[in-house]
């Protein structure tokens, strides 16, 4: 059995493996919500692949509707380290270190800089809000060219409210540190990491409705959900969330209860194992009728 993960893996294995399909077994996995090439849709419509390992709900739905048959494709989430990421990581040393005013509310976006993350209507919900909360400080945490958000946030007048961390490995600290955690996408999300990671934390989250992660983030229920590319939208729901800690705890906590029965490591492996027996008891099945 081979699991190939991405596209160009999976086109190397099928190059390998040519015309002899008897002794193989193949999976692949597809992980954004994005309409597949017409390439990729070939390679995963290829009878020598067996099965698609779709990481959300809304990516199996995209696949059948791009012509995948619907039996090939099965829905298993991404997985969480619950032992790095759990609600009992101190934060408090990436708050000083940021210079984030004791009791000042951090909101903060953990995504590499990245266009479909929308950090230009996160930045355009920050001034919203400082308006109201006046107090309130947001941080940008990524890999990337910076220079444009710079000058975006100095045009819209959020100064030194606004802080570009940059890339870092303390992730599980930085997501402790923030009161708030956004994702702003706005396209081609399977679902986020960073939503995974906050909500295992019990970190109260707001998020767009892209993608997968309105299968983690319920609103009302285990976050705040608004449309994407709706500055005002997002500060109302980020505002709410600082202006209501307990309910939005209460939401982060039925948040991580969701995770950690949806989304364990444990879990994700008992899914892919059923799968990968499944498939080699039907190719056994397979080779047998056919010998």
């Amino acid at each position: 059995m081979v699991h190939a993960h991405r596209e160009r893996a999976l086109e190397f294995v099928l190059d390998a493996i040519g015309d002899t399909v008897s002794g193989f077994a193949l999976v692949t996995q597809r992980g954004n919500s994005n309409a597949p090439s017409k390439r990729h849709r070939r390679l995963l419509a290829d009878p020598r692949v067996d099965l698609v390992v779709a990481v959300a709900g809304v990516v199996r739905d995209r696949l059948v509707a791009g012509g995948i048959p619907e039996e090939k494709v099965h829905v298993v989430y991404g997985s969480v380290d619950p032992e790095r990421f759990h609600p009992g990581v101190d934060g408090s040393g990436v708050r000083r270190e940021l210079c984030v005013p004791e009791g000042a509310p951090l909101v903060g976006l953990l995504a590499n800089l990245d266009g479909k993350k929308d950090h230009v209507t996160f930045l355009e919900a920050s001034a919203r809000v400082r308006r109201i909360r006046p107090d309130a400080r947001f941080v940008l945490v990524g890999r990337g060219d910076d220079r444009d958000l710079r000058r975006q946030g100095v045009e819209l007048g959020l100064g030194e409210a606004v802080i570009f961390a940059g890339f870092r490995e303390d992730v599980p600290e930085c997501l402790a540190a923030f009161d708030v955690s956004v994702n702003s996408s706005s396209r081609s999300e399977g679902l986020s990491g960073s939503i995974r990671e906050s909500l295992v934390m019990a970190r109260p989250v707001v998020c767009t409705r892209v993608g997968g992660n309105t299968e983690a983030v319920v609103d009302g229920e285990t976050g705040r959900l608004v449309d994407p590319g709706n500055p005002e939208a997002l500060a109302e729901a980020i505002l709410w969330t600082i202006d209501h800690p307990d309910e939005a705890a209460g939401l982060a906590r039925r948040g991580r209860e969701f995770v950690l029965s949806e989304m364990h490591p444990d879990v994700r492996q008992a899914r892919l194992e059923t799968l990968y027996r499944e498939l080699l008891s039907r190719r056994r099945r397979d080779i047998r009728s056919t010998s």
